[in-house]
């Protein structure tokens, strides 16, 4: 198994505010109390959300507050349904999004004890044999797994340890009943009728079934491992003893874009001084993160759906690993067709074309002036695209993902409803402007799209003269080897032929100088022929001959060529024929 090239692992990177080592608590056993408790907040918090409709008073920071805690203390599959629905900016206001953005797991390790049991339990034998070193406090730790280092035995290559926490699947499957009954109710409420609920809870049942099951990650894992090679981004190797809640993955040795990001802040010089050491620029480095998501995204159809920093790592030489692909995204063929001609319609600044890609993006049109909505889109492009000129802006003014919660204000404003399956597009570009509003402060994103449009071309010129030579070989192969069994069958009946004729060889032989010879009669008769007509139509002063000459010009001289040519190959393979007939020895 290929791992990382060693040449590529950096420094280490440090910096003066440590991460605090991983807290570990024992489990805790879910109360039917406390989560009846829970949903009573849950509810009553609802019932508050109603009269804010009804009355028409906007929802305050205070609200979205309130919700981010309750969400917290619920944890589990509640944590992510409100990571999902941070990303409906067209449904929420700015500072709910905000809020909602800001949801995070308690980061809480369970004991060794029952790390040990459950990692048995998946490998179906001691810890001891399949690792000769175990780390037994983890290094991360979310509300459904927590991560430990070790070494395999048989390789002595450093491994990370996911191991799933026990029960989380049952937990999961509760949070998602209570979820069912919750957005099913949603649709009545006042000004929520028109928003797609049904696609939301589609969208959380496959969130649950790929956090609760490892082999879904290990999928994508080896799936972008071969696509983003391509890209010259390093995915880690899984290792065969992976299972269902137990996942084996390679020790990436980088440093995390997380930990870039804090050194940036505390101590500038520091990481300048690393960055050189390293040979690692900033702006290559958020060019290649914007590219790839890109052709991750455009011409893969397969890409990580959690860019967030946590799940970058830096290496030597600019270079880039990415980790953790347990939301991985592929979209309808259709609809994937339809954002990149909105995405090329900004790149080449053609606002219209970009707004009408934008609309089929949605799961369906209201009956209202299109038209006049789609002027009020182009007016946001443009505002945007001026934005995106001025180097000096904040990030976030020029930010695609600025850009795109512009337009949804206009379109939730006329009940426009994007497709859920564009959500998990939006949640990859607000996961990973956290990184590129550091690496690119300056950046121009109409001429970074354009840029990767003009590279995407030459690759699909590439790809297509690849595939050409390769069909072309597969079809000479194809062809040589058919060649090759009827050269087989032929020599096989030749055989028996010789078997079947022994005592009629004379009379073959006979039959081929017979062949070869009226073939040399026709040859001398047809060059004699030709002669004559020359001599006929041209010296004679036969104008018409000798203008159908004069128009084919070598016609004559190369059918001289052409027939000497055919005698020629015509007695060799008459005496090839004879030495056949008559076998080895004759």
């Amino acid at each position: 198994m290929k791992t990382l090239d060693p040449r590529l692992i950096p420094s280490t990177l440090l910096s003066r505010g440590q991460q605090a080592p991983v807290e570990v608590r024992p489990l805790e056993t879910a109360s039917l109390a406390r989560t009846l408790g829970l949903v009573a907040r849950l509810l009553g918090w609802i019932c508050s959300l109603i009269l804010y409709r009804v009355r028409g008073r906007p929802l305050g920071l205070a609200m979205a507050v309130e919700i981010r805690s309750i969400i917290e203390d619920m944890g589990g599959l509640w944590v992510k349904t409100g990571q999902l629905l941070s990303l409906r900016t067209d449904l929420l206001s700015p500072e709910f999004s905000r809020e909602l953005s800001r949801l995070q797991y308690a980061a809480v390790g369970f004991p060794f004890a029952i790390a040990r049991r459950c990692i048995e339990d998946e490998l179906g034998q001691p810890l001891e044999v399949v690792f000769s070193h175990f780390d037994e406090h983890p290094v991360a730790a979310a509300s459904i797994c927590q991560v430990h280092r070790a070494t395999l035995r048989s390789t002595g290559q450093s491994v990370a340890v996911k191991v799933q926490r026990p029960g989380i699947d049952k937990r999961f499957a509760r949070d998602l009943f209570l979820l069912r009954i919750l957005l099913k109710s949603m649709r009545y409420m006042p000004g929520m009728g028109f928003f797609t609920w049904d696609e939301m809870l589609w969208e959380t049942t496959q969130i649950f079934r790929e956090e609760v099951d490892y082999r879904y990650e290990a999928s994508n894992t080896l799936r972008l491992r071969k696509s983003l090679r391509a890209h010259k981004v390093y995915v880690p190797q899984v290792f065969d003893c992976s299972t269902r809640r137990l996942l084996v993955l390679e020790w990436v040795p980088g440093v995390l874009m997380s930990s870039f990001l804090e050194m940036g802040r505390e101590d500038p010089e520091a990481l300048n001084l690393w960055c050189r050491e390293n040979h690692v620029d900033a702006g290559k480095v958020g060019e290649k993160l914007f590219l790839t998501f890109f052709r991750q995204l455009f011409e893969d159809n397969l890409f990580h759906g959690d860019l967030h920093p946590g799940n970058i790592l830096l290496l030597r030489d600019s270079r880039l690993a990415l980790i953790d692909f347990g939301s991985a995204g592929t979209n309808d063929a259709t609809l994937l067709e339809y954002y990149k001609m909105s995405m090329k319609g900004v790149g080449e600044q053609d606002f219209p074309m970009a707004v009408d890609y934008l609309f089929l993006l949605s799961d369906r049109l209201p009956p209202i002036d299109i038209e006049a909505v789609k002027a009020k889109v182009v007016r946001t492009y443009q505002a945007w695209s001026e934005r995106a000129e001025h180097s000096e802006l904040p990030y976030y003014e020029k930010s695609i993902g600025n850009m795109g919660l512009e337009a949804g204000n206009v379109l939730i404003e006329n009940q426009i409803v994007l497709s859920w399956s564009f959500m998990k597009i939006s949640r990859t570009w607000a996961t990973l402007d956290a990184s590129l509003a550091a690496l690119l402060p300056e950046v121009n994103y109409m001429k970074l799209v354009s840029t990767y449009f003009k590279g995407a071309q030459k690759r699909a010129v590439g790809h297509l003269c690849e595939r050409g030579v390769l069909t072309l070989v597969e079809k000479m192969h194809a062809a040589s080897a058919e060649a090759q069994m009827q050269l087989e069958e032929m020599g096989s009946k030749m055989f028996r032929l010789r078997a079947q004729m022994s005592r009629g060889e004379y009379f073959v032989d006979k039959i081929v100088g017979l062949v070869t010879r009226t073939a040399q009669v026709i040859t001398a008769a047809v060059l004699f022929a030709f002669g004559v007509i020359e001599y006929e139509f041209e010296y004679a002063g036969n104008a018409t001959m000798a203008h159908l000459i004069d128009v084919i010009p070598d016609v004559v001289h190369e059918n001289r060529a052409f027939t000497l040519a055919a005698l020629a190959l015509l007695m060799y393979c008459g005496s090839r024929l004879r030495a056949a007939l008559r076998g080895p020895g004759r």
